[in-house]
């Protein structure tokens, strides 16, 4: 799960009714899909197919996994993702325990 080195972190609403930046919402969108791949279906019945509803709005998952990731580096997340892998997970973490992972 290589990272652009141009982008080492990405900043995300603090409010699910706030719009995202197009990076942000860009980035959350590529992290839903690595994920997904990672849990097939899994990832989907846990979070949703999207981090956004039909209006664009972030939901209750698209909004807890933005704050995880708000404010770290893509290599964090990348680690967390290895970690996931290393581990053999079947289920996807918990935005909690995904954070540990990172750290």
């Amino acid at each position: 799960m290589a990272t652009p080195p141009e982008r080492s972190s990405t900043e995300f609403s603090a409010s699910s009714t706030e719009p995202l930046s197009e990076e942000a919402a860009d980035y959350l969108f590529t992290f839903w899909k690595q994920m997904g791949a990672m849990f097939p279906g899994n990832w989907e019945r846990q979070n949703g197919a999207a981090p956004v509803n039909k209006a664009g709005v972030l939901t209750a998952s698209g909004n807890t996994w933005a704050q995880v990731l708000k404010g770290r580096s893509r290599a964090l997340h990348a680690r967390g993702m290895a970690c996931c892998l290393k581990e053999g997970r079947e289920w996807p973490p918990t935005p909690g325990r995904f954070l540990t992972m990172c750290l």
